[in-house]
Parts: C-alpha cells; sequence; structure tokens
C-alpha cells in the first residue's frame, strides 16, 4: 500500500496530467507550481476538513455560468471551494 502523500500526489498528478491535455503552457506551468507547493506544505494543513457536509453549496452558483471564467477564478476557487473539504488520508 502506497503512503498518503503517495496516493494524493497520484491523484493530482492524474488531474494536472489530463489538464495538460486542455490548458496552455502558462496554466501548465501553473498547476505544477501549485502541486509543489501543495506537497511542500502538506503538513500545514488539516488531516480531517473542518466543514460540514453541503459546505460548498453555499460557495458555488446555483447553476453553470453563461461564460466560461477565467484561469485566475477558477484556480482562486480550488483553495476556496475544494480544499477546505479536502480529506489528507
Amino acid at each position: 500500500m502506497l503512503p498518503v502523500h503517495a496516493v494524493q500526489f497520484k491523484a493530482i498528478f492524474t488531474t494536472s496530467i489530463r489538464l495538460f491535455c486542455i490548458v496552455d503552457v502558462g496554466l501548465r506551468k501553473e498547476m505544477v507550481d501549485y502541486i509543489a507547493y501543495y506537497l511542500k506544505h502538506i503538513r500545514s494543513r488539516r488531516v480531517l476538513p473542518d466543514v460540514s457536509p453541503g459546505y460548498m453549496r453555499n460557495l458555488v452558483p446555483d447553476s453553470a455560468p453563461q461564460k466560461g471564467e477565467d484561469w485566475d477564478t477558477i484556480f482562486a476557487d480550488i483553495e476556496r471551494v475544494i480544499m477546505p473539504g479536502v480529506c489528507l488520508f
């Protein structure tokens, strides 16, 4: 069985590889930098989420945007919306 950080890295790496197929080179570097930062500072993150079920409902719009959002907005949502609910074990 892989150590927890290896499993997390595999999940992030797999996701980033998929992103590499659809985003430009500058955004690829930003994603790689984010993964490196995430792994470097993983010990400062909570192991268990400090959120209640359904917490995300209040953080995202009720419907998808009519126009695509810029990458900076999407990327900011990773930390603001997704990461608070991630379980690190």
